[in-house]
């Protein structure tokens, strides 16, 4: 994590209820996929680049779920007090 600038995450398992789980098949197939963010500023706006492993049984889901998470993310970046 560097703050502003990059966060990356590496996938361990699942976190449910309160509890990880890692070590059965549906966890693992996570284990060790990496989900990056960058932030570019540049001429008073920023750019956010995202790199993100995917489990091709979720690839369907990803797509149609991404757009509007980035959709959240700029209504909350754009609305947010300085």
């Amino acid at each position: 994590n560097r703050p502003y600038e990059y966060i990356s995450i590496r996938h361990l398992g699942t976190y449910k209820d309160g509890v990880e789980h890692t070590g059965n098949d549906k966890e693992n197939q996570w284990a060790g996929a990496m989900e990056n963010y960058i932030l570019q500023e540049s001429s008073g706006n920023t750019r956010l680049l995202i790199e993100l492993d995917v489990v091709d049984e979720y690839q369907k889901q990803m797509d149609e779920m991404w757009p509007l998470a980035l959709k959240k993310v700029k209504e909350l970046a754009e609305n947010s007090p300085s």
